[in-house]
């Protein structure tokens, strides 16, 4: 079936995208290794090679997950303080007007 596409205000017929095919990556080129010497000939003995050697190839290793941030206790207690010393110069009205708004906007997430 031919397709059209509209181009510069004109029909034309659209090209074929380039066929797909079987794409095969020749294997490495033998090297010696800067390790202990040897002749690496293979894609899968150097994976093999860098492996027993603890060795990573630059650019292809895995960066470390993130640590999640945990406030340390001092700090933690230090707001809460904070925070029961501003509550406790609010009315019980003032107090109820904070808590909602805290959950509306908790509801909005």
């Amino acid at each position: 079936m031919t397709v059209y596409i509209l181009e510069n205000g004109e029909l034309v017929v659209k090209r074929e995208s380039v066929e797909r095919r079987l794409q095969i990556v020749p294997d490495i080129q033998p090297y010696t290794s800067m390790i202990d010497g040897s002749t690496i000939g293979s894609r899968s003995r150097h994976r093999e090679h860098l492996q027993a050697h603890g060795c990573i190839e630059v650019g292809n290793e895995q960066p470390p997950a993130p640590k999640p941030y945990e406030t340390p206790k001092a700090e933690r207690d230090a707001r809460k303080r904070a925070l029961y010393g501003q509550f406790e110069n609010l009315s019980q009205r003032q107090i109820s007007r904070v808590a909602q708004e805290l959950r509306e906007r908790a509801s909005r997430r």
